[in-house]
């Protein structure tokens, strides 16, 4: 599972250094699919619980978001980067000092090690790199990819501390919030297209 943590880590910091708006759906999905494929190492799916957690992680996550948010922003034809501002040596240095404060934290947290702690820094970072996304990018596609990212944050942390103990209408819950959220920054983001967020100069040439 460490292997897969440390794949999550950097699909979560993959849009900091190519800044496009299909890399960020991208690496959206492959923190669904990840962390699903984490719920399968730990053996086969036969509780309903466990269930459920392939179907939130796998489908919903992994598929289903990255799907509505492309079909929206592909029928808006934005430009290649959408409306993400270009990241700068401060907000590169910010990412890594994050991802530093992170796995500090999570040292001090579980000092034992393990692939626990190794968890708790994982989602930790992946959590302060939503939050900084969500800080420093204000287009509307970039703030919606934000907000998911940091809910898979929490539930990796969830998924990481809980051993597959999370009672069956608490994860159902949560799925169903996820799903409504999905749909609400779908509409979001269709209503207030890209171009209405500030976008550098020149960008749409790029296209």
């Amino acid at each position: 599972m460490t292997a897969l943590l440390a794949a999550f880590l950097t699909v979560a910091a993959l849009p900091y250094f190519m800044v496009t708006w299909r890399t960020a759906l991208a690496a959206l999905s492959l923190q669904g699919l990840l962390m699903a494929w984490m719920v399968l190492e730990r053996g086969p799916a036969s509780s309903p619980e466990a269930l459920l957690s392939l179907v939130d992680l796998g489908l919903v996550r992994g598929l289903l978001a990255p799907i509505v948010l492309y079909r929206v922003l592909e029928a808006q034809r934005p430009p290649r980067r959408g409306d993400a501002l270009l990241p700068n040596m401060l907000s590169l240095a910010t990412a890594a000092a994050l991802v530093a404060l992170a796995f500090r934290f999570a040292g001090r947290l579980e000092p034992g090690g393990g692939e626990v702690q190794t968890a708790v820094a994982v989602s930790a970072a992946a959590l302060l790199l939503a939050l900084l996304s969500l800080a420093t990018q204000t287009g509307v596609f970039t703030q919606a990819v934000g907000a998911l990212a940091a809910e898979n944050a929490i539930a990796l942390f969830e998924l990481g501390a809980e051993g597959g103990s999370t009672p069956l209408p608490v994860r159902l819950g949560a799925a169903v919030v996820f799903l409504l959220s999905v749909w609400l920054l779908s509409l979001y983001v269709r209503w207030l297209p890209p171009e209405a967020g500030p976008e550098p100069a020149g960008e749409g040439s790029a296209a």
